[in-house]
């Protein structure tokens, strides 16, 4: 991950979106065209998620008991 002028990016250069599930969730990467974590569940536990297309999202991205959700 880098700072591009106060964007944040990973290392390929795609922007990682705002969205609550930075609170909620590890070890965030966009991969291709997807947004990859690990997201904490209700119990506590944390699972592997990966959203598809996440750059069509038309809300910010939140977290649904450990899966990584918008509106497209």
């Amino acid at each position: 991950r880098s700072n591009d002028d106060g964007v944040l990016k990973c290392a390929n250069g795609v922007a990682i979106p705002n969205g609550s599930f930075r609170q909620s969730c590890r070890a965030w990467f966009a991969d291709g065209g997807d947004l990859v974590a690990s997201c904490r569940r209700k119990n506590g536990s944390y699972q592997p998620t990966r959203l598809g297309g996440f750059a069509a999202c038309k809300t910010p991205i939140g977290n649904n008991d450990g899966s990584l959700v918008c509106t497209k």
